[in-house]
């Protein structure tokens, strides 16, 4: 999957490159993290009380945007609060991604929750286990700045499948309706 692709080549890759953009040191790349971290928690938090109100595919579609957003931050500064910022804003936007992901996968499998499940866990796991390690292979051939693109590519991937693709309302299923409160 596009979205834990994204997530933890941030999550494995970003301390590096907090220290390569911003001349951190070890200790100070590794716990300026927490950054992505506490911004997914947000994302999870907040997230899950939108998925109350909007439709899936509207909210990963927002978060996708967020997260780019974010993300130009990362990559295109080098001053380490805008850095940092773009980290949780990023974290933020890829928090709802694993959880609304699985939802529509579910939600599109005809009645085979158990297996869209099994299958989006094996896609996720796919994902964690090579991305990452796909990341640190192309640094070594183009650098490390360039590389660390794949992480917006994955997520702009990720939202032209979702836009290309979009998984069809079940019948029957009640939708949820905005509501100025």
């Amino acid at each position: 999957m596009c979205f834990l692709a994204s997530e933890f080549s941030l999550t494995f890759w970003g301390a590096d490159l907090l220290r390569e953009r911003c001349n951190f040191g070890p200790a100070a790349a590794a716990s300026s993290l927490a950054a992505v971290t506490g911004g997914m928690l947000n994302g999870r938090f907040f997230g899950s009380r939108l998925a109350l109100r909007f439709n899936t595919e509207s909210i990963l579609r927002g978060s996708i945007v967020l997260a780019l957003i974010g993300f130009a931050f990362d990559w295109g500064f080098t001053e380490w609060p805008v850095v940092i910022l773009g980290m949780l804003i990023t974290g933020i936007g890829i928090g709802v991604h694993w959880p609304l992901g699985v939802a529509l996968a579910v939600r599109s499998s005809g009645g085979l929750t158990d297996h869209a499940a099994a299958a989006a866990s094996i896609a996720g796991s796919i994902a964690i286990a090579l991305a990452p390690f796909g990341l640190g292979a192309l640094s070594d051939a183009i650098g490390f700045h360039e590389a660390f693109l794949l992480v917006p590519a994955f997520l702009v991937l990720s939202l032209v499948i979702l836009v290309v693709r979009p998984v069809p309302d079940e019948p029957g299923a009640a939708r949820a309706v905005p509501t100025l409160e």
